[in-house]
C-alpha cells in the first residue's frame, strides 16, 4: 500500500531565511533546511526563489524541493517531493507544478495555470509532456506564493498575541487551503545543536483540511528558522531547521523507520477452503472526509 506524507507536502509551503550570498543577483533566497526526527536524519529541504520573465510578465519563480530516505518494512525508502510556483511581485499566484513520489517506480507530476476563479490542472507523463488527464479546480485569487509565505513575518509586528492569516495551495488538499499563524513570544529552543532566543508561532488549519498543525521558530528579521510538527503521519515528531549545503546533503545512515498506518475493516473477510491467489479490496472513504483532492 503506498503511504503519502501530508505533513512533509504542508511544510513546501513554509520556507526560510536566505544562506550565503548567491552569486546569481536575480536570485532572491537560496536556503538549505534539514530534515529529522529525534531518532535521526531524514534529508534536506532546499528553495531556491528568483526573478524571471514568463510570457513577457516579470514573475518571481520559486522551487522548493525535499528529499528524504527512511526505513519502510525495513528497507530504505527515498522519497522526493518538488513545487514550484510562478507568482507577481505582489505574490499572487499566476502558475505552479509539483511532482510527488507514489513508489519507488512512480511519480505524480501536475502543472496548473490560473483562469479568473479557476485552476487549470493537467497531470504530465515521464518527460514533462502533457497528458489527456485533466482536472479544473476552484481557485482563490488571494492565493500566495512560496516566496510571499517565506517573507510573510518580515516587516511585521511580531508582538505576542498577533495574528496572520494567509491562504496557501495544499498539494495534499490539491486546494487553496487557509491558514492562521498566531505569534506566541520568544522563548528558547534548541537549533543546530545550540540554544537560541526565537519567537515562537503557532500554525493551525481548518479542521476540515486534515493537515498537521505545526510550531515555527522565527529569528530577530521575521525569518523562519525552524519548523517542527509533533504529529506527523508516518513519524511522529518532525523538524526541518535552517542549516548550510554542507550539512544539510551530508550522507547519512537511514535509521528512521517509518510507522505503520492503521485502518479498520468494518466487515469480517470470510475465506474459503482454499486461500485466494488475488483479493480484489475496495476502499470508500467516510462522508466527514474531504474528496475534493482527488484527481480525476
Amino acid at each position: 500500500m503506498t503511504r503519502t506524507t501530508p505533513s512533509l507536502g504542508m511544510f513546501l509551503l513554509l520556507v526560510g531565511p536566505l544562506v550565503g550570498t548567491p552569486p546569481d543577483q536575480t536570485i532572491l533566497r537560496d536556503v538549505w533546511y534539514e530534515a529529522r526526527t529525534p531518532q535521526g536524519k531524514l534529508g534536506h529541504v532546499h528553495l531556491v526563489a528568483r526573478r524571471v520573465e514568463k510570457d513577457g510578465q516579470k514573475l518571481i519563480h520559486t522551487r522548493l524541493a525535499e528529499e528524504i530516505t527512511y526505513l519502510r518494512s525495513g528497507d530504505p525508502y527515498s522519497d522526493c517531493q518538488e513545487v514550484e510556483t510562478w507568482e507577481t511581485e505582489g505574490g499572487q499566484i499566476v502558475a505552479l507544478a509539483y511532482s510527488i513520489t507514489l513508489s519507488q517506480r512512480q511519480r505524480l507530476r501536475l502543472r496548473g495555470e490560473v483562469h479568473g476563479d479557476q485552476m487549470r490542472l493537467c497531470a504530465l507523463d515521464a518527460s514533462g509532456q502533457p497528458t489527456r488527464f485533466k482536472q479544473q479546480i476552484s481557485w482563490d485569487p488571494d492565493a500566495v506564493g512560496l516566496y510571499a509565505v517565506e517573507r510573510l513575518f518580515v516587516g511585521r509586528d511580531l508582538e505576542p498575541g498577533t495574528v496572520v492569516h494567509a491562504k496557501v495551495f495544499s498539494i495534499w488538499a490539491n486546494r487553496v487551503v487557509p491558514t492562521t499563524f498566531t505569534i506566541r513570544g520568544a522563548e528558547s529552543t534548541r537549533i543546530g545543536g545550540e540554544v537560541r532566543r526565537l519567537v515562537r508561532v503557532d500554525q493551525v488549519f481548518p479542521t476540515s483540511c486534515y493537515l498537521a498543525d505545526a510550531t515555527l521558530w522565527l529569528d530577530e528579521q521575521g525569518w523562519i528558522v525552524k519548523h517542527q510538527e509533533e504529529a506527523s503521519i508516518l513519524f511522529g515528531p518532525l523538524i526541518r531547521e535552517v542549516t548550510d549545503r554542507r550539512k544539510a546533503l551530508g550522507p547519512f545512515e537511514a535509521r528512521v523507520a517509518d510507522r505503520a498506518v492503521p485502518f479498520e475493516v468494518d466487515q469480517p473477510i470470510i475465506l474459503g477452503r482454499h486461500r485466494p491467489r488475488l483479493l480484489d479490496l475496495r476502499v470508500r472513504v467516510a462522508d466527514d472526509m474531504p474528496v475534493d483532492g482527488l484527481f480525476v
